[in-house]
């Protein structure tokens, strides 16, 4: 069993479009901003985090289709793909398994971000909050700065 995210999109709210948006440019923002040095689900900032495509090659797909990334295979740090499709349908369960890897930040992040903005979606997690704070404290502190 490994260190995993799941996720669920209960219903479709009418202006889904638009909250889509709102996560764009959200992610956009966090990605380019986040940490240069892992700190999520338990690592100690040794490792850097570094986002490739969905594969773990190439650059991630962050575009009005998808949210699709994972770590850098190069150095052995991809593990499961995070994949969320903006495609305006209901389902029931989605996860993705990051084995605690320098990643995780970014999927934390992405999860706080579709929560926050998109009606009817619902994350759960392995981690508890000491695995989470780290993500929770810059994503707040991001919002603090964006929004004022």
């Amino acid at each position: 069993m490994g260190y995993t995210h799941y996720w669920r999109q209960k219903t479709v709210p009418t202006n889904y479009k638009e909250q889509v948006n709102k996560v764009l440019i959200e992610v956009h923002v966090l990605l380019e901003r986040m940490p240069v040095m892992a700190t999520t689900a338990g690592q100690d900032g040794d490792e850097k985090i570094i986002l490739c495509g969905g594969d773990g090659t190439g650059r991630p797909d962050i575009s009005k289709e998808r949210i699709c990334f994972n770590g850098d295979e190069k150095r052995g740090l991809d593990h499961e793909t995070f994949h969320y499709e903006f495609n305006g349908e209901v389902f029931d369960f989605d996860f993705c398994k990051t084995a605690r890897k320098p990643y995780d930040m970014a999927v934390c992040l992405c999860l706080l971000s579709l929560a926050n903005h998109i009606d009817g979606f619902e994350f759960s997690s392995d981690g508890d909050i000491d695995d989470w704070q780290p993500a929770i404290d810059f994503y707040l502190e991001m919002n603090k700065n964006y929004k004022s």
